[in-house]
């Protein structure tokens, strides 16, 4: 063998025995998808409102206020946009804390944040409203008043009072008038919700007129036995009443009544009537502090922005606080804490408080707290 076949043999060789060396590749490395830490998973009538600090421009925002002088103590949880330097911030949930706040050493973030339920603050009562009753102008100084209202003794001598009624019960109130020797009265039906019913006679030309407000068809049944909107007074003996009554009872079986005091004579249009009236105004709340109490904030993306503490929630709202942990300190050199909630509640403008959405969902928020 020459010394070229040598060499083209060893050259042959070693190409096998390097093919046949496993070389060694590092394993594929698992990288985790990372889990936001603050976020919300929320529903705003129909509409999801989804957002993760450190995703899409989202920080969280964690603070606090302190008013030493009324002892109270703001934990706030601000999840915006990092651009918006100035409230309110578009397309943001702002939530608020608040709990009592004692100097010298007393004070437990602990205990505030302890693992609970949580009651909205509120301004106006969704639920009550302050009535005021007026009877009509007195025709004369003599004019006697006689008032009833449910559970009460009469009320007399009064052309107007006032009562705190439920919104959607149902309260029966009547007024007696006496002008020397001609008596009227009326009885309503007051539901602040459904506005109940009422019913008023007129008299026009020898005839009698009912007119109601309820939920039509109504019934009609006059004390002379007519079932007709419409009677004639003429037909009516004056000598057996000086008093015509009608009853009318709505398709909701609301029962109103009226009656009117007839003058001398058949026929005549002489009479005298009563017809009250009322009207309602919103009681706001009395405890203005709202300690241990929530505010939940909701700006949308036109910068209008909805708060829970417009009317009083229903009683199926709710703020449930399911985990508390400390966490890392702010950019302000803040304590934080990282709280996990669950929020169920009715938001609406400060301009238009009656138009609501529900707020439902679970969001994770930071606040920071004072040393």
């Amino acid at each position: 063998m020459n010394n070229n076949q040598i060499q083209s043999t060893l050259f042959l060789f070693l190409i096998l025995l390097l093919s046949c060396q496993k070389v060694d590749v590092p394993d594929p490395v698992d990288v985790a998808v990372t889990e936001p830490v603050f976020y919300s998973e929320i529903n705003l009538g129909g509409n999801p409102f989804i957002a993760s600090a450190g995703k899409g421009n989202y920080v969280m925002d964690a603070d606090f206020n302190v008013d030493a002088d009324k002892d109270i103590l703001d934990l706030i949880g601000f999840l915006r946009l990092s651009d918006c330097t100035s409230r309110p911030c578009p397309n943001s949930l702002r939530i608020i804390l608040r709990g009592l706040y004692q100097g010298g050493g007393t004070f437990d973030i602990n205990q505030v944040l302890a693992k609970r339920d949580f009651d909205f603050a509120w301004t106006l009562n969704r639920d009550s409203a302050l009535v005021r009753f007026s009877a009509p102008q007195p025709a004369i100084e003599s004019q006697v008043l006689t008032w009833k209202f449910p559970g009460e003794k009469d009320i007399r001598q009064q052309d107007h009072f006032e009562r705190i009624l439920q919104i959607d019960q149902d309260y029966q109130v009547s007024l007696h008038t006496k002008e020397q020797s001609c008596e009227s009265s009326q009885l309503q039906i007051i539901n602040l919700a459904t506005g109940g019913c009422k019913s008023v006679i007129r008299v026009e030309n020898g005839k009698a007129f009912v007119r109601s407000l309820g939920k039509p068809p109504f019934k009609v049944l006059w004390s002379d036995g007519s079932q007709d909107s419409v009677v004639s007074i003429s037909a009516i003996s004056v000598s057996n009443s000086k008093i015509l009554r009608v009853k009318v009872i709505d398709s909701d079986q609301c029962e109103s009544e009226a009656t009117i005091g007839l003058g001398t004579g058949t026929g005549s249009d002489r009479f005298c009537e009563t017809n009250f009236t009322y009207s309602k105004s919103t009681l706001e709340a009395s405890d203005l502090l709202h300690f241990g109490k929530v505010l939940v904030e909701y700006t949308d993306d036109t910068g209008v922005v909805y708060r829970s503490n417009g009317y009083r929630q229903p009683n199926e709202a709710s703020f449930k606080i399911l985990e508390v942990t400390d966490f890392e300190k702010n950019d302000r050199g803040q304590k934080t804490k990282k709280i996990k909630c669950e929020i169920k509640c009715l938001l609406s403008s400060r301009d238009n408080p009656e138009k609501e959405i529900e707020l439902k969902g679970v969001c994770v928020l930071a606040v920071a707290y004072p040393d």
